[in-house]
């Protein structure tokens, strides 16, 4: 793919990741100062790429969004483990972090 045609990509990527970043910011904060017990979960993501490179990107990504952390991938690279704060359903999550993977591949992939 040409580098022009990976302008809009990235465009897209990189306006995903902000608002992204813009609505965990308000998640984790509405959590802290809301009385009572703070849920998480550790998440699977299966991986589209075995690419070292982007693999390291998107954990990166993961882990700079607020009650997220990338914890671990698998020896095999099929799948990535990620602890999320449960402040939206546990699919709706997955569907994000499944959404970024997929504009990061699409973008620089």
């Amino acid at each position: 793919m040409t580098p022009l045609r990976r302008v809009p990509r990235l465009a897209a990527l990189v306006l995903t990741f902000a608002g992204q970043l813009v609505r965990a910011n308000f998640e984790v904060t509405r959590t802290v100062v809301t009385p009572g017990t703070v849920d998480a979960a550790v998440l699977a993501l299966e991986l589209e790429t075995g690419n070292p490179w982007l693999i390291t990107t998107l954990a990166n990504l993961i882990s700079l969004t607020p009650g997220t952390l990338t914890l671990d991938v698998a020896e095999d690279r099929s799948s990535m483990y990620v602890h999320v704060l449960a402040t939206r359903p546990l699919e709706d999550r997955r569907d994000d972090l499944r959404k970024m993977q997929r504009l990061l591949l699409e973008a620089v992939g």
